[in-house]
């Protein structure tokens, strides 16, 4: 059972959150005057619900607070964010920080996130993640993806992406590839849903002369990926098929180019990815259950970028630095950014920031009206 404190002073918002909230929680709503009280409060099993409209915004009054809770996840509710705001508190411990009336799908996840954390983990703080700084952002769920990375140094694991499409599969994969230092060839990457079945064979293996007509002696992927990591992107777009053909060299290494009577071997790391639910795929038929055993030694999820909104600021301005721009982002304009649903999460957000720069024109800053959605 999980407590919230809800320090706020709206009787129809704790009505409703009591509502939906899940039924391992148990709401209590508690005065402005009672939070000097929760210190007291249990690590494991309590989370904090603040409205920053009701309680005041004053620095000197929350960052001490912070500090004192610093073993509670602390979350803000407020209807009028201020990034301002929203930086300081996340930047001095705040759990997250939510919309008031259109997050709540996200607090339970913030609510199931703290429920199932375990009690031994270390504190994320202790780690060094100066090795992912291809992966930008510092929110809570970012900073527990760039952890698993750095877990990762020192094992030759099969890992699985999970994440909706445009989250950073293949950031992430990259990521993953530089915690091996051994390796010192470049990660080779294959999009599986773009090669056509009829093709996928010779693109993975390679082929002989005279395999085929106009056939050449070529190398296939795998054998490019000895000696280093192979990223199968989308492999849950691989016919059952041609996930037969991939079953055998995730198993031992050994492949034969088509056409060609001689084995191979390649000494690879497995890197997957997909935007599908591949349990759900395999239970109707369409993922074969020993490949997707094979492949899920680890299994990472991936955030979508509406659930890490407080990077959102500083994604926008790495963008506009690869496009080379000087202009700054308007309060108003990163505030509109703030309540968009990004359901193209980071691919999305990418392009926003380009067509941005290119409708502000000679302007030197980006402001609400140069955001455009389509």
């Amino acid at each position: 059972m999980i407590t919230i404190y809800y320090v706020d002073k709206d009787p129809l918002f704790y009505n409703d959150l009591s509502s939906w909230l899940p039924n391992y929680c148990l709401l209590k709503q508690i005065s402005f005057d009672s939070i000097s009280d929760l210190h007291r409060l249990k690590p494991l099993s309590d989370i904090v619900l603040i409205n920053p409209d009701y309680i005041g915004i004053s620095n000197d009054f929350l960052n001490p607070m912070l500090e004192t809770l610093k073993y509670i996840p602390v979350i803000f509710i407020s209807e009028t964010i201020s990034l301002p705001f929203v930086v300081s508190m996340v930047k001095n411990g705040a759990y997250s920080f939510l919309h008031k009336k259109k997050d709540k799908s996200i607090l339970i996840e913030c609510i199931k996130g703290i429920l199932y954390k375990s009690p031994n983990e270390k504190d994320i703080s202790s780690y060094d993640c100066s090795s992912v700084n291809n992966i930008i952002g510092n929110s809570k769920s970012v900073v527990n993806l760039k952890r698993e990375i750095v877990n990762f140094r020192g094992y030759a694991l099969n890992v699985h992406l999970c994440g909706e499409t445009g989250t950073g599969k293949e950031l992430t994969a990259k990521a993953l590839h530089r915690q091996n230092f051994k390796m010192k060839k470049s990660m080779v990457a294959v999009n599986c849903g773009a090669i056509p079945e009829n093709l996928i064979e010779s693109e993975l293996f390679g082929t002989i002369k005279g395999a085929y007509t106009d056939s050449i002696n070529r190398s296939g992927l795998f054998e490019q990926a000895d000696g280093t990591t192979i990223f199968l992107d989308e492999i849950g777009e691989l016919s059952k098929s041609a996930q037969v053909k991939l079953l055998r060299v995730l198993e031992d290494g050994i492949f034969t180019r088509v056409g060609d009577s001689s084995e191979n071997k390649s000494d690879f790391n497995l890197i997957t990815a997909t935007n599908k639910n591949l349990k759900s795929e395999m239970i109707e038929g369409r993922f074969r259950e020993d490949l997707y055993y094979r492949i899920t030694s680890l299994v990472i999820n991936i955030p979508p970028l509406r659930e890490r909104k407080e990077d959102i600021f500083d994604l926008s301005k790495f963008f506009l630095n690869e496009l080379n721009s000087q202009k700054q982002i308007s309060q108003s304009a990163v505030l509109k950014l703030l309540k968009h649903s990004w359901p193209g999460n980071i691919r999305e957000l990418k392009q926003t920031i380009i067509r941005a720069d290119y409708m502000s024109a000679k302007n030197t800053s980006i402001n609400r009206n140069h955001i455009v959605f389509y």
